[in-house]
């Protein structure tokens, strides 16, 4: 799916990692795929949030930093 970027190519992905939290399950992920050069911005708006508890930055295979992976951070319920 194509997204409007907005002026700096992160508007879509700004409202989709603002968004996620309140959406996910306890302990799910948001996968993100980013253009060239876009790693670390995407990275400080996932870290702005406060709401994931890792972060991991996969590589595709030219080298280049595509998807950005993020834990929700919610701790699980467990039974005791």
């Amino acid at each position: 799916v194509a997204l409007v970027a907005g002026r700096d190519g992160l508007a879509a992905i700004a409202a989709l990692v603002a968004e996620a939290p309140r959406v996910l399950a306890p302990g799910a992920r948001l996968v993100v795929e980013m253009g060239v050069g876009q790693a670390a911005a995407v990275r400080r708006l996932v870290d702005r949030t406060g709401q994931y508890k890792k972060v991991d930055v996969v590589r595709d295979h030219a080298g280049i930093d595509r998807v950005l992976v993020a834990w929700e951070g919610r701790h699980r319920w467990r039974r005791s």
